[in-house]
């Protein structure tokens, strides 16, 4: 550590491992969450909010009639919040959007200005899903939030506007590896068959 780090960063980090370790509370977690100031990002055609539909059926019910631990909860029949980003009216490529936070932080509000450059400057139709976060809703929720989200797309509804043939699939950091979990879960579906996972290192500046 001292070979690649200064001596006050290697300071620190000795007194951190060597302090006892205090999980934090809900409390601090929801005082973290509160919204911070960011610079707007780049304006678009359409920017608005949208309610994917509760489920009509348990998500447990899958491939072989097997149910995944954690699953069917009663959050499957309460709307799922998104927000749709368009540049314009035409007919779009849609990708559908997971944002990132450690499976802890994050939302709509702080990926807004991301999904705004993305919709832009990729020419393609952004669906921000707000997925439940953790420690509130522990794994798998994340994922059942963007599998829903996924066959819901795939059903090509008319909120969405325009859009062209298949689905892009996308996510930061943590919101990677929910996208790719999800997409696995979904495997051999529908929903899986039109999506195309986006490796989670973009190319814009955020």
């Amino acid at each position: 550590m001292d070979a690649v780090a200064d001596p006050a960063l290697a300071a620190w980090l000795t007194e951190v491992r060597a302090a006892p370790a205090i999980p934090p509370s809900l409390a601090q977690i929801r005082r973290l969450r509160a919204p911070r100031p960011r610079e707007a990002g780049p304006g678009l055609s359409e920017v608005r909010g949208i309610e994917i539909p509760a489920r009509e059926n348990p998500i447990g019910e899958r491939r072989g009639g097997g149910t995944r631990a954690g699953t069917g909860s009663i959050t499957d029949h309460v709307p799922l919040r998104a927000r749709l980003y368009r540049s314009g009216p035409d007919a779009l490529p849609l990708t559908v959007f997971v944002h990132g936070g450690g499976f802890v932080f994050g939302g709509l509000e702080s990926h807004d200005r991301l999904c705004r450059r993305l919709a832009l400057l990729a020419g393609t139709a952004v669906l921000a899903v707000d997925y439940r976060l953790a420690p509130e809703h522990p794994a798998p929720a994340a994922v059942d939030d963007v599998m829903r989200a996924l066959e819901w797309v795939a059903s090509r509804p008319k909120e969405l506007g325009q859009l062209l043939p298949g689905t892009g699939l996308a996510g930061d950091s943590a919101g990677g590896l929910i996208a790719y979990l999800a997409a696995c879960g979904l495997a051999g579906t529908p929903a899986c068959l039109m999506c195309c996972f986006w490796p989670t290192r973009m190319p814009i500046s955020v």
